[in-house]
């Protein structure tokens, strides 16, 4: 999403790399235009651009490497990608001093925010594999369980990575429909959801918390700081006051939907950022 990479393109800068370009968020005419002369494209996307990265190969000799600027271990080797691509040593030390420096910075926040979230379950509903893939691992950083991944474009290749990184018992999922999608969520008992902007109102009907990953999202979920980001979110999320007021139907059939809350939540039930 646009100014996603404010939170990753420093970092490459540190090291000596030139951003040549960047697709397709914060993308300017003049880098589409100059693109075609880029050493090396980094590719996140598991659809258009990796698409797109092969046809500059083909057509430019421009190689590609397939990475992640989500979640802490993913982003770390993208960096640690592109200074071996480069080879240089000094650039792989550099690689090295910002990794250590930035997990050092946000690890207390979302340390934090995993004593509140570990042992939760989680579903992950992406539109593209990618991303299905790095909130596994993020999942991961915070103690919490994936209990069912799914996407809309995975390929056969992509579930068979998936169902390395999962345990047992993870229910893997192509293009549900949000019956399916429903049911799956009670059976696996999930305390949370992850997906696109459509699911969202389908995760609070069953009072489960909810994270949008889509691309309209207004906060920054890439690199170290989007990492802190995204783990004080969901920590918020799941421990809202909201999933534990009980609801019940007003007395009276087919007098449609009314709710009466049966319980009151005060203000210091609230809870607090998880800022560590």
């Amino acid at each position: 999403m646009a100014d996603d990479l404010s939170y990753v393109k420093p970092f490459f800068q540190e090291m000596g790399v030139e951003v040549f370009a960047i697709l397709t968020g914060d993308a300017r005419v003049f880098e589409i235009q100059r693109a075609h002369a880029a050493h090396l494209n980094l590719v996140q996307c598991s659809g258009s651009m990796t698409y797109l990265a092969k046809k500059m190969e083909e057509k430019y000799g421009i190689p590609y490497r397939r990475v992640s600027f989500f979640g802490l271990q993913d982003m770390s080797n993208s960096l640690c990608t592109a200074a071996q691509f480069f080879g240089s040593q000094q650039m792989q030390n550099k690689a090295e001093q910002i990794i250590l420096r930035e997990m050092a910075r946000v690890m207390p926040s979302i340390q934090a925010c995993r004593a509140k979230v570990a042992g939760k379950k989680a579903a992950i509903y992406m539109g593209g594999a990618a991303k299905a893939v790095s909130l596994v691992r993020a999942f991961q950083d915070l103690g919490m369980e994936v209990v069912i991944i799914g996407t809309q474009t995975g390929s056969r290749e992509d579930y068979q990575n998936i169902a390395y990184i999962v345990k047992d018992g993870t229910v893997i999922i192509d293009d549900a429909n949000p019956l399916e999608l429903s049911e799956l969520l009670v059976r696996q008992k999930a305390d949370l959801l992850v997906a696109g902007v459509k699911e969202r109102f389908l995760a609070y009907k069953m009072k489960i918390a909810f994270c949008d990953f889509n691309h309209d999202r207004t906060v920054n979920f890439e690199g170290y700081e989007g990492m802190k980001n995204f783990a004080h979110e969901v920590c918020v999320s799941i421990n809202s006051p909201v999933w534990r007021l009980p609801l019940k139907r007003a007395s009276g059939i087919g007098k449609g939907m009314n709710l009466e809350c049966l319980t009151e939540v005060s203000s210091s039930d609230i809870p607090e950022p998880c800022h560590g």
